[in-house]
C-alpha cells in the first residue's frame, strides 16, 4: 500500500511539474516545446506507471503460477 501512495505521489509531481512549465512556456509563446514537454511528461509517467506494474503485480503473477505446477 505504501509503495501505491508512492506512485500517485510520484505521477503528481510529474503533472504539478507539467502545468507549471506549460504555464511558463505558455506566456512565452513557445508552443513546439510546449508539446515536447508534454510528450516528455506523458513518457516518464508512463515509466514509473510501468516500475509499480513490473515491481509489484508482475511477481505476485510469477509466485502465484508457481504454486500451480
Amino acid at each position: 500500500m505504501q509503495d501505491f501512495f508512492t506512485l500517485m505521489i510520484q505521477i503528481l509531481a510529474i503533472a504539478a511539474f507539467q502545468v507549471i512549465l506549460e504555464g511558463i512556456l505558455e506566456q512565452w509563446g513557445k508552443s513546439q516545446i510546449t508539446k515536447l514537454t508534454n510528450i516528455a511528461c506523458y513518457l516518464g509517467s508512463l515509466y514509473v506507471l510501468w516500475q509499480f506494474f513490473e515491481n509489484h503485480l508482475l511477481k505476485d503473477f510469477q509466485s502465484f503460477f508457481r504454486m500451480f505446477p
